[in-house]
């Protein structure tokens, strides 16, 4: 005999427990999901609530929340979808769900808070559709991302780009001749975190002095493509090793150290003892 909607809802209510407003509340620590569509959850949402959508919950959750003895609480419009997706996530394995009766409903009418996030234009999802899709990132990592802001100060364009060199995790510097040493010197003179990796040139002059950079021959194709893999999948550890041992470098040799060597290198010139030029005798 088939089974009405009724009566799946009453199967689901014999294995999940349903929760008042003011008890889901009183557990702040809990896994709130928002169950509903897209469009539901950005008119309105319980504070720190993340969206899952019923209809994906069976084959996400794992990948939202690892650990099956996460307590969770799952919610929809009015407490129907978020106890079939309750009972269904319980099914595979996580042991503490309940669901929130009456749904977002029943939190507005309790008086509680709720968040209205700032919805992402049509043209700001296109843009940042790969962003979207990671799920540390997602939706409301964008927002915060474009609410952002960070002050760079630096002496006119000098300052431009450095929050690229912040942002970069490899640099790539690979003229096919010496050239381009003050960008990587920049790139590392900006990363006080002691984060990412340089790919450098073996022809640049910077390549003897920057030697925790991966030093790559520009013309050689695929070994340039081995080095930018390599990089990229450095360890954090070797990463920050490379980075303080440059940073040192840089740190020790700055304009002052190079113009007394190269003013001591004058000086020990053939004829350096007698001056360039003498004043006439008056």
């Amino acid at each position: 005999m088939a089974r009405s909607s009724r009566d799946l809802l009453d199967e689901a209510r014999r294995f999940i427990p349903e929760v008042t407003p003011q008890q889901m509340r009183a557990e702040p620590g809990r896994f709130v999901i928002d169950v509903r569509e897209r469009n539901e959850f950005e008119e309105g949402h319980v504070p720190g609530a993340v969206h899952l959508s019923k209809g994906f919950i069976e084959t996400r959750i794992e990948d939202l929340v690892p650990d099956r003895e996460t307590p969770i609480t799952l919610y929809c419009a009015a407490g129907v979808r978020s106890l079939l997706a309750a009972r269904a996530i319980r099914e595979l394995g996580y042991t503490d769900v309940q669901s929130l009766g009456g749904g977002f409903g029943a939190w507005k009418q309790a008086g509680y808070d709720f968040v209205v996030p700032k919805a992402l234009t049509a043209q700001q999802k296109q843009r940042y559709s790969r962003h979207l899709l990671i799920p540390e990132i997602g939706e409301e990592g964008q927002r915060k991302l474009l609410d952002a802001r960070v002050l760079i100060i630096g002496a006119g364009g000098l300052g431009s780009p450095t929050a690229l060199y912040l942002a970069a995790e490899v640099m790539l510097v690979t003229p096919l001749r010496d050239g381009m040493n003050l960008v990587a010197k920049e790139y590392v003179a900006c990363r006080n975190d002691e984060n990412g990796t340089l790919v450098l040139s073996e022809f640049t002059g910077a390549a003897d002095e920057l030697a925790g950079a991966f030093l790559v021959n520009p013309h050689d194709i695929e070994g340039l493509k081995d080095a930018i893999v390599r990089a990229a999948n450095t360890s954090p550890a070797e990463a920050r090793r490379r980075m303080r041992a440059m940073r040192k470098r840089v740190r020790e040799h700055d304009v002052a150290r190079w113009a007394a060597s190269f003013l001591d290198t004058l000086s020990g010139a053939p004829g350096s003892d007698q001056p360039a030029w003498e004043p006439e005798a008056s």
